[in-house]
């Protein structure tokens, strides 16, 4: 049987997630927790002006019209937007990287203290995807709200994070400061994917793929779900799943041999 928590904090105030009613959810929606979707286009009514979209929004969380257009007004102009021309198109008149920046004001209507952006840069182009880190650490910075970014992207974790969590068949494998996991990786799983990118100078000839593949997630394997993988593994590997075991000041691993565990060597030149 599954059970676990998931814990909110306002203030002095902590309370659970999973046991809140609907109406309180709602208003946590937005309100507390915002949320940026991976492809901006699908997260908009294609038949409404952005300004309906803030007007929505703004109405949902108890503001009036003049209210949101101001509030609209200076986010679109944080993002390097004219609220004159934008808050009148539809979606479709708008570029991607546009768009994007958008769905970034719009989240950030409501005021939230948690933002969540979902590989917000995948469909975009290098310089666009450099435009929107920018805007992020800006408005992060201006306005005060706490961000978790979900990427596979890790030159982008490196940037933007303060802790990264590396997740495995669907479960959080390992978490710590970000100097940390990427200079003394505890997980295996963690060391290989970065042995796995490739470096910005010199050859692929030190880029190393974890073998073997992912596991199904509706039938997963005994024990550790890496250890079929792993280059650490021991035969107890498969009676148990490790819980996340303290491996140094505020990093946790999910690894009976964490302490073995070292960043895979790369080429010099890399």
């Amino acid at each position: 049987m599954e059970a676990g928590q998931i814990l909110y904090r306002v203030d002095r105030e902590v309370s659970d997630v999973l046991t809140q009613t609907p109406e309180d959810l709602r208003r946590m929606r937005g309100g507390q927790v915002a949320m940026v979707f991976q492809n901006a286009l699908s997260a908009m009514n294609p038949v409404l002006r952005i300004w309906s979209h803030f007007q929505d929004t703004g109405r949902a969380h108890g503001m009036n019209d003049e209210a949101i257009r101001e509030r609209a007004a200076d986010l679109l102009r944080r993002v390097r937007l004219d609220p004159s021309r934008v808050l009148r198109a539809y979606p479709h008149e708008l570029s991607g990287g546009m768009r994007q920046r958008v769905v970034l004001a719009l989240a950030l209507l409501p005021r939230p203290r948690v933002l969540i952006l979902d590989e917000p840069t995948t469909a975009l182009d290098l310089l666009t995807q450099r435009t929107i880190i920018d805007l992020l650490r800006a408005l992060r910075r201006d306005l005060g709200f706490a961000l978790l970014f979900i990427s596979h992207d890790l030159a982008l974790a490196a940037e933007l994070a303060d802790r990264v969590a590396t997740m495995y068949a669907g479960r959080v494998v390992e978490i710590g400061n970000v100097e940390d996991l990427f200079y003394r990786p505890r997980h295996p799983y963690t060391a290989g994917l970065l042995a796995a990118a490739p470096r910005v100078r010199g050859d692929l000839a030190g880029v190393r793929s974890i073998p073997g593949s992912p596991p199904d997630l509706l039938r997963l394997p005994a024990g550790c779900p890496f250890h079929p993988r792993c280059a650490y593994m021991q035969p107890d590997c498969d009676d148990a799943e490790p819980d996340l075991f303290e491996a140094g000041d505020g990093q946790r691993s999910a690894c009976f041999y964490w302490h073995r565990v070292r960043p895979v060597a790369r080429d010099a030149t890399a």
